[in-house]
């Protein structure tokens, strides 16, 4: 594994990818979190698994291709010394075109089209990309295709490609979410300089341990159940044991666990084949009684009698002390134990200074040294603070462990300026090193490495003995060690650094979508203070919204049990204040010292007790609808970018939540209205209908009731069975039917009033102009209003909807002026101007005020009145407006589309 500088950075909103649009915020982030949880949660679960490097990252690619759902994933690394690119792993790459583990030099021309266009390449359709022409990629009918270089500072380690059949199969969060799965391939990475290095300091661990003479011969002879049947001197002694003690003893009692399972084999195989086969010499591990383990290469044949298999003879040589090849595994079991103790963290809620003292105490046993310090760097005030400590002295403790280790003369900052380890050794023990260097008194050996995350410095780790020399390759052991501890706290800090990240992504996420459902503006605005301060992590949070009217910014919500003191705070649009400049300037402004700034006002001081703030414009279409402040009060903070980003963000959702709540409550009042004027609609239709029934039964019931009988007394008068005289008086008679015929002649003119008032026939033979000059002259008839009716000169005519609309509007206002107005003259105005029809009705009567009148709670009498015409005519998808003074008459405006919109 490698130390890599992985940067985690979220979706950005207003980026554009290849013209496809960007999801919204709460689809982005909830989407991001979906694809990259299950590959996050492969790194907390590492310590569980004791992977190596190399199994954990093809587990890794594994759930990579089935998050992304890939069709081809390859992974290539990149060979320097070969100058190309072996493919380390793939998924559907078919096998034709893999030749001994190799692919064929024009599939490794991918990998470098991608490091030629900058270390990333996108296409949404790589048959008509260019880039790809005379690629054999072609010819697996791939489309989507997105690759990522991956590098290791200056390092080239490879390069991670993924490829759909479907073009724009990727969509912009999927290609944010690669982008992450492919940084964190990086640290998984076998680097060539470090493994170069990690040969040196074998070739030097080899050099430096002494080899034993080789005797001439090590032979026994074993039975064919592996026991010992004799056994020369040699042999014996490099058992540990005398010849006669371990005659008839099974062999794999003197070897260690690891190589009885390979031995055991060995025997197998050879009564298997008779020993036919030849098989290599084997190496084994012996546990030599009182004696360090050694290495014994041995080779197997089997003895014969008579063709049968009697049992076995064994030939070695010692090969070496097994104590070089202990320290290798145990410096790896010290790194593992480091690693699964600062892994363990990710997934629990461990401070980062606990793992470390864990990891400290794991490395300690391993030096011998009595004493060490793991200590931090703290670069604002120039310290090295101690994280973990062992063995120090009571004086040399309190200084690192309280005060720190400030720039003088100790040799600790020399490995902090050079970035280089150290190693101090005394002449001898009677001149020991000097303590003010050090820090610590009569030590004869001292060492110290630096510790880095992500290219920056961050630490040192140090040991110190006052009996123990320390050698090069115990500092060679301490860097190994050293550079891990380095890495794992890289890994859990952008682990922890991308899981907060999430975090803020998801309340964001549910921030949004509160928002988004909530059409109560007053909810919406508490959700929002509430996220807001859950997000950030601050003290409180407030919302001013704009008062155009009256030109005021005024406090509508707040977190926590600030609410009535929010509300009551407003100011002016004009003042020079921290909310209404923030509204004017249109952009965020930061007050990292509330108290020193003359923008907040002593009154907001004393109200809130700020001491950092964030303020931020809410606008929509070029409006500022209000102000949204982030208030800390307990600490002065200084907000960073990526934390006004945020705030930003949820700005836009709340400024669309704000719209969406007014947009309801609109919607709420006019769907009000139109039950109120429907409710008077039928009540105006029920009055009409009793009208019309009681004209009918006095009018034209009582006529043709008298008319009935008039013909009754003509019938019994012509047969004589009534007044006989009367038969022959034909006076009397046509005096009758004269009668009959002006009561008849009264009942169709109430008829015909009637029928006129319901829908004029003239309106449907003659049209609206004809209507209204005869329904004018009417009008004049029956009041003193004079009307003057103007139109274009136009005589085509509207279509029936719009006629028997516009009739409605000037009956009704025609009746208003008749009932309230008092108007000597008015005028009627009706024009056509494509695509709108135009009607004006003034008159010259005493107005009334017109914003009184939508106020007042029963704008509706007997009538539909002012309120009615607006409904029916915004419904047409038309405008009303009327202008209005006590005194100063009235004047009615309305444009109306003469053809119907369509649903779009």
């Amino acid at each position: 594994m490698s130390e890599i500088p992985l940067e985690i950075s979220l979706p950005d909103q207003s980026d554009e990818h290849d013209g496809n649009e960007r999801p919204t915020v709460d689809d982005a982030s909830s989407r991001l979190y979906e694809k990259i949880s299950p590959v996050i949660q492969l790194f907390s679960d590492f310590a569980e698994t004791k992977d190596n490097s190399a199994t954990f990252l093809e587990r890794l690619l594994d759930q990579v291709k089935t998050v992304m759902g890939a069709d081809l994933l390859l992974l290539f690394g990149w060979d320097e010394g070969k100058q190309e690119w072996p493919l380390l792993y793939h998924h559907r790459l078919p096998t034709r075109i893999i030749k001994d583990g190799v692919v064929p030099r024009a599939w490794q021309s991918l990998p470098s089209i991608v490091l030629q266009e900058g270390d990333h390449l996108f296409s949404d359709n790589i048959a008509k990309d260019r880039r790809f022409v005379g690629q054999v990629i072609r010819g697996l009918n791939l489309h989507t295709f997105s690759a990522h270089t991956l590098r290791s500072k200056d390092i080239l380690l490879g390069s991670v490609s993924i490829c759909y059949e479907n073009p724009d199969a990727l969509s912009p969060v999927d290609q944010e979410a690669f982008a992450l799965m492919a940084k964190l391939l990086i640290p998984l990475f076998p680097l060539k300089e470090k493994q170069a290095q990690e040969n040196k300091a074998q070739e030097i661990r080899v050099q430096d341990t002494p080899i034993e003479e080789k005797p001439e011969s090590m032979v026994l002879s074993l039975d064919l159940s592996g026991r010992i049947l004799s056994c020369d001197a040699s042999f014996a002694d490099l058992l540990g044991h005398p010849p006669e003690r371990i005659l008839k003893k099974p062999l794999s009692r003197f070897l260690t666990r690891a190589s009885r399972g390979k031995y055991s084999e060995a025997l197998k195989a050879l009564k298997a084949d008779q020993g036919e086969a030849e098989r290599p010499p084997l190496k084994l591990e012996v546990a030599k009684h009182g004696g360090r383990k050694r290495i014994l290469q041995a080779s197997l044949q089997v003895i014969k009698s008579d063709d049968q298999l009697v049992g076995f003879e064994m030939t070695a040589e010692n090969v070496s002390d097994i104590e070089p090849l202990e320290k290798e595994l145990l410096i790896k079991d010290v790194v593992l134990s480091i690693l699964n103790s600062l892994f363990i963290s990710l997934g629990q809620s461990i401070p980062e200074e606990e793992s470390l003292k864990t990891a400290f105490d794991k490395v300690v046993p391993f030096f011998g040294a009595e004493a060490g310090m793991l200590l931090q760097l703290d670069d604002k005030r120039q310290k090295l603070q101690l994280l973990a400590s062992q063995g120090l002295q009571t004086e040399g403790l309190d200084q690192p462990g309280k005060k720190g280790i400030d720039r003088k003369e100790h040799v600790l900052w020399k490995v902090i300026e050079e970035k280089t380890p150290i190693l101090l050794v005394a002449e001898s023990k009677d001149v020991p090193l000097d303590t003010q260097q050090v820090g610590e008194a009569d030590l004869v050996s001292y060492m110290a490495v630096p510790l880095e995350s992500s290219d920056q410095l961050w630490g040192v780790l140090c040991f110190f003995s006052a009996t123990r020399i320390f050698t090069a390759a115990d500092l060679k052991s301490l860097e190994t060690i050293g550079q891990q501890i380095g890495f794992a706290v890289n890994q859990t800090r952008l682990y922890h650094c991308l899981h907060k990240q999430i975090d803020a992504l998801k309340v964001l996420n549910e921030a949004g979508k509160s928002l988004s459902k909530s059409l109560n503006l007053e909810q919406a605005l508490a959700s929002t203070v509430n996220s807001l301060r859950k997000m950030i992590g601050v003290s409180n949070s407030y919302i001013f919204m704009t008062d155009d009217k009256r030109n005021y910014l005024t406090g509508v919500a707040a977190s926590g049990q600030l609410g009535n003191a929010v509300r009551k705070m407003e100011f002016k649009s004009s003042e020079n204040s921290l909310v209404p400049l923030t509204a004017r300037e249109r952009h965020p402004i930061i007050v990292e010292n509330a108290s020193r700034e003359a923008i907040i006002g002593k009154k907001w001081m004393k109200t809130f007790k700020s001491r950092s703030l964030l303020s931020v414009p809410l606008i929509n279409k070029e409006r500022v609808l209000g102000v949204m402040i982030l208030d800390e009060c307990r600490f002065y903070r200084k907000f960073r970018d990526e934390e006004v980003e945020k705030i930003v963000g949820l700005a836009e959702q709340v400024t669309l939540s704000i719209e969406n709540a007014k947009q309801y409550h609109a919607v709420s009042r006019h769907r009000e209205r139109l039950q109120t004027l429907s409710s008077a609609i039928v009540n105006i239709q029920e009055e009409e209908h009793r009208r019309i029934a009681k004209k009918l039964r006095s009018e034209a019931g009582g006529a043709l009731t008298t008319i009935q009988k008039d013909l009754a007394w003509i019938n019994e008068t012509l047969e004589g069975a009534r007044e006989p005289n009367a038969a022959s008086d034909p006076a009397l008679i046509k005096k009758r039917l004269e009668k009959m015929k002006t009561q008849i002649g009264e009942t169709a003119e109430t008829l015909r009033a009637l029928s006129h008032g319901l829908r004029p026939a003239i309106l449907d033979d003659s049209g609206l102009i004809s209507t209204l000059k005869w329904y004018i002259k009417e009008f004049e008839s029956q009041n003193k209003t004079k009307v003057l009716l103007q139109t274009n000169g136009s005589t085509k005519r509207f279509p029936a909807r719009i006629e028997i609309l516009l009739f409605r509007i000037v009956q009704e206002a025609m009746a208003n002026i008749s009932d309230h107005s008092a108007a000597d003259s008015a005028i009627v105005s009706l024009e056509k101007r494509e695509p709108y029809a135009h009607l004006y009705i003034t008159d010259d009567g005493k107005g009334f005020d017109v914003k009184k009148y939508f106020s007042s709670p029963q704008v509706i009498r007997k009538g539909i009145g002012i309120l009615g015409m607006k409904e029916r005519i915004e419904l047409a998808g038309g405008t009303f407006f009327i202008d209005s003074n006590p005194g100063n008459g009235t004047r009615i405006s309305i444009r109306v589309p003469v053809v119907r919109r369509s649903a779009s």
